[in-house]
């Protein structure tokens, strides 16, 4: 596959190299599909990983609508299974402007993207119903929809069936399969399944180490399960390598800030609480992450470890 190089950049969290390999590519071969759809899903899974949703959300939905203005055109002229991956594209980018569109708080539009994107997936799996990437987005949709739209007497709690989608989808080839591990192991989490998302991404880090992402999640699993030990060595490496990218990922930094101090907090060692807090608290970084609200959570709970040990 000639996108190989920039998937696996992609996984690496290299997402500026990734892409100026797509665009050379889209260069070389004006409107490959998978390039366009690949150029969508780097921007969107860079903006989901710097939590940059009011920064960078606008300049991505102005690509989207680009990239669906082409491969609309391309599906015109496709039948069967040769419109597969063009339904699955489309289907793709609508779900990512949804994500997008909800997070900067427009949600009549955003559901109507998840409507229409979760179409799309259903069209893919009726032509072919082992294109298992396309289940991932209909699980999604399903998961966190229903929570909302059960009300609706045609809709009703399809989180059960969510879920099943959702695990049907880690069969599909990179990356798709990291995508829906991801969304899998915060649902087990929400749900209190913590020995399940534990058993998922401790296996995902075993093979990529330095994901962030996957980090992350190991390191609520391990607060969840009360493993102060794991969870002090897996926030030490989110802060570690989150302050070498270029540029800083500073919602990481506070997360493990945060995850640091309740992990001492709980393990009783006064002076490392007042040290980390002390430490968090001193950041100087752009206050456009302050306003993240997870951040002003972490933020917070700083504050009171602070003050509940005294600064030095």
């Amino acid at each position: 596959m000639a996108t190989d190089p920039a998937r696996i950049c992609f996984m690496g969290q290299r997402y500026a190299v990734a892409d100026s390999m797509v665009q050379a590519l889209s260069l070389q071969m004006p409107g490959n599909q998978e390039a366009l759809y690949l150029r969508c899903a780097i921007r969107q899974t860079r903006i989901l990983d710097y939590e940059s949703y009011t920064i960078d959300g606008d300049e991505f939905l102005n690509l989207a609508d680009s990239a669906l203005s082409v491969l609309t055109k391309t599906l015109r002229y496709q039948k069967g299974k040769d419109s597969l991956e063009a339904l699955f594209y489309i289907g793709s980018i609508l779900g990512g402007k949804g994500i997008i569109l909800a997070k900067k708080g427009k949600w009549p539009f955003a559901v109507r993207c998840a409507l229409r994107s979760v179409g799309y997936f259903r069209q893919v799996v009726a032509l072919d119903s082992t294109y298992y990437a396309a289940y991932y987005g209909i699980g999604v949709f399903n998961y966190y929809l229903s929570q909302n739209l059960k009300w609706l007497p045609f809709f009703g709690d399809r989180r059960a069936e969510a879920i099943r989608q959702i695990k049907r989808s880690t069969a599909a080839p990179c990356p798709y399969n990291f995508a829906a591990c991801n969304s899998l192991c915060w649902i087990l989490i929400e749900r209190n399944e913590l020995n399940a998302a534990d058993s998922i991404v401790s296996g995902i880090l075993a093979d990529y180490p330095q994901n962030t992402l996957f980090l992350r999640i190991k390191i609520r699993v391990a607060l969840g399960l009360s493993q102060w030990s794991g969870a002090v060595t897996a926030a030490r490496s989110l802060i570690d390598l989150s302050l070498q990218r270029r540029p800083e990922n500073w919602a990481d930094v506070i997360s493990g800030y945060q995850a640091l101090a309740c992990a001492y907090d709980h393990l009783r060692r006064d002076a490392a609480c007042r040290e980390v807090a002390d430490k968090a608290l001193s950041l100087n970084f752009p206050e456009a992450y302050r306003k993240i609200p997870f951040v002003k959570k972490h933020l917070k709970y700083l504050e009171e470890i602070q003050k509940k040990y005294g600064t030095r």
